[in-house]
């Protein structure tokens, strides 16, 4: 097979998410054409496809040893820095992009994945209004920017893009759920006809049947049609579950491990000494965006967002240590014991200066930082560490009815969310016999039933004063690019609180893992 048809076939396995085999055909490529860019590029592709980011970085530096000044291979460049945990390089290098002002929507799109992941909501603006004016029919970058519309507040702006990009590309699916995230249905506004004229079609390919079901979950539930809205749920998860690669023995095996672990308090004198952070964290959906928005009120707090740097120092930590050695999660639990602590807490607060350090404190919102409280009361000895409780039953369907992106895995099955919550409740429960000064144990039913009390508390612990400010969040102009950028739009409601009994007789399943492991609600 030749140069150009081996080039076709590699992207044509892309295309058909067939990663493996395409890495495979690259390889050839690379080794027959090292002197082509083209080649070290599809196999930076590949492999990023894969999830082998490091294979993917080293391709990619690889063409642009050929060819440094290809915008196209730079922008990729920035998306592998992106999923490498790199955000600060990643961020820096899509801004010194934008600043040569390319016309290829391609390199703009990129770019604008790295803005939006990073939560850069300026720069993500000024991107996605670039790339409309530069084409405006280009479905691609009209979703990038209804999407930015949608995390700075601009709810019914943000409506009427998903809708023209649904007018121009009738199969955006993704459009269609976004779409929905932006107003709450009414009898006189709503799409559910569509989407279910949509949904009805032969030939679906299961994301497109899974997008439009959730949309229509939202929608229904909205307008009170509970069993409805309930049936197009289960439909929406069960095509997510089937077709994910998941099993939740793993994930409870690893927070055994952890438990295992880390049995004893830390060691006295040990980590590196910084109040700075105040990690803000629990199960998704249980009011850390909320907490996030409150505290970003006070003066003296940065929001920073949902940050990976605490678990990608930590990778790196381990992986410095086993010197090339491959390790599965359990086997990282157990050398994570035995990391430089002092190391981690000051490479932790180095990674995050691409955002935080222009106030004297700040806010780490990443929610699965709570698999490693322990390991943050080691390495960030003065660190303030919030823990989000909520009612089980409310915290479970809240995730449960949502469509994240690829996080959380546990979420797509009833039997799945009910033993993963029973192994975090387990090990929350450790970590708060373990280091029972450390954590501040914010109750979400608290913070609604009886906020400003609540709110003075948080301050409290935290260590800073009253401000009034904190219980305006819903009139802060920010950026939310979480599941919650709509409610925290909004004051305090209670309505939340209950939503779940709607559909108690459809949560029986989780609800009886729940109550024999005395989780219940």
């Amino acid at each position: 097979m030749g140069e150009n048809k081996q080039h076709k076939r590699c992207w044509q396995l892309m295309r058909q998410r067939s990663f493996k085999e395409a890495i495979k055909v690259a390889h050839n490529l690379c080794e027959n054409y090292p002197g082509n860019s083209e080649s070290w590029y599809s196999l930076s592709a590949a492999a990023k496809g894969a999830r082998l980011g490091p294979l993917a970085l080293q391709a990619i530096n690889k063409a642009l040893e050929l060819k440094p000044n290809n915008l196209e291979f730079l922008a990729h460049k920035a998306h592998c820095l992106l999923s490498n945990g790199s955000m600060g390089e990643a961020i820096a290098l899509a801004r010194r992009i934008k600043d040569t002002r390319p016309n290829s929507t391609y390199v703009l799109n990129t770019i604008a994945v790295v803005f939006q992941a990073a939560d850069e909501f300026a720069d993500q603006l000024e991107i996605t209004q670039r790339i409309i004016t530069l084409a405006p029919g280009n479905t691609i970058g009209l979703a990038n920017y209804a999407e930015t519309l949608r995390n700075i507040g601009q709810l019914s702006e943000a409506e009427a893009v998903y809708t023209k990009v649904i007018a121009l590309d009738p199969s955006a699916y993704s459009a269609y759920w976004g779409r929905s995230q932006t107003f709450k249905a009414t009898q006189n506004h709503n799409y559910i006809a569509g989407l279910s004229d949509k949904l009805s079609q032969p030939g679906l390919p299961w994301r497109a049947e899974m997008q439009l079901s959730f949309a229509l979950t939202k929608e229904l539930e909205d307008l009170c049609r509970y069993d409805e809205s309930f049936a197009y749920l289960s439909r929406g998860t069960n095509l997510r579950r089937m077709h994910a690669n998941y099993d939740v023995k793993g994930d409870v095996a690893t927070i055994d491990k952890i438990i295992e672990a880390y049995n004893t308090p830390p060691p006295v004198e040990t980590g590196f000494e910084t109040d700075e952070p105040i990690f803000v964290l629990g199960l998704p959906r249980s009011g850390t965006t909320l907490v996030e928005r409150i505290l970003g009120g006070h003066s003296d707090i940065l929001d920073a967002g949902e940050l990976q740097s605490f678990p990608t120092e930590l990778v790196k930590q381990i992986q410095r240590n086993a010197k090339g050695k491959l390790m599965n999660k359990l086997a990282s639990v157990e050398a994570s014991v035995n990391l430089d602590w002092r190391a981690l807490g000051k490479a932790y607060l180095e990674n995050t200066r691409f955002r935080t350090g222009h106030t004297p404190r700040f806010v780490d919102k990443l929610p699965s930082n709570y698999l490693y409280i322990g390991l943050i009361a080691r390495a960030l000895p003065k660190a303030r560490i919030v823990l989000l409780e909520r009612n089980p039953m409310a915290n479970c369907y809240a995730m449960y009815k949502t469509l994240f992106a690829e996080a959380y895995p546990f979420t797509y099955s009833q039997s799945d969310l009910g033993h993963y919550y029973v192994a975090w409740r387990r090990l929350m429960d450790h970590w708060i016999n373990l280091l029972p000064d450390r954590i501040f144990i914010l109750r979400y039913e608290a913070l609604v039933e009886n906020t400003e009390t609540t709110v003075r508390e948080l301050l409290d612990f935290c260590g800073l004063d009253w401000q009034y400010n904190c219980l305006a969040f819903h009139r802060r102009t920010g950026g939310v690019s979480t599941a919650s950028s709509s409610q925290v739009r909004q004051p305090i409601y209670k309505s939340s609180l209950d939503n779940w009994r709607n559909y108690e007789k459809q949560l029986q399943p989780l609800s009886d893992i729940l109550q024999a492991a005395r989780s219940g609600y």
